[in-house]
């Protein structure tokens, strides 16, 4: 996300305004990777957005949900999106659109990038670590309708840096699980 947000605020660019809009809710067993995820995403571009964290929005479960169970439609989909219009509203109506400066201005406020490795080949991460965090891998079907894939995420609480640099107090792990 910060490479994306650097860019799009880099000169010659005049945007004033970036709306991020973070997912709804997702199961209660997604809970504390997509907190995690929120939380990374406010650190990392909140200085320079405005983070909208749907979840406030429209709770789970939805009235009128996709086969996936995960996506909403219909009258949910109307009033989630008038709820972000309102948010979104709420924040241009605070002040004069004049006096709205550029965000190329605020690039320095931005979380700094990690410098791409000289050898991405053999830079590594090595962190010990305590699993604080794994959602189960859902068993109504996979993360697309029709498929055997399964997001598993796992939270980690970082003890120590064995090898490259990390400063952050937890890690999260995405594994994509193939059935067949």
């Amino acid at each position: 996300m910060v490479p994306f947000v650097k860019k799009a605020i880099t000169p010659p660019s005049k945007l004033r305004k970036i709306y991020w809009i973070a997912p709804a809710n997702l199961r209660a067993r997604f809970s504390d990777v997509q907190q995690f995820v929120f939380d990374r995403t406010q650190k990392d571009i909140g200085s320079v957005t405005n983070v909208i964290d749907s979840r406030k929005l429209i709770s789970y479960p939805y009235k009128h949900m996709e086969p996936d169970k995960e996506h909403f439609v219909g009258e949910d989909m109307n009033r989630w999106a008038d709820k972000v219009w309102a948010e979104i509203d709420r924040d241009l109506s605070a002040q004069s659109w004049s006096d709205v400066r550029p965000l190329s201005e605020s690039i320095a406020k931005l979380a700094p990038v990690a410098a791409p490795s000289a050898t991405p080949a053999t830079a590594s991460l090595v962190v010990k670590g305590k699993l604080v965090f794994q959602n189960e891998p859902d068993s109504e079907g996979g993360i697309a309708a029709n498929t055997r894939n399964f997001l598993v995420g796992f939270v980690y609480d970082v003890e120590q840096v064995t090898s490259g640099e990390y400063g952050e107090k937890q890690i999260l792990v995405m594994h994509l699980l193939t059935l067949v």
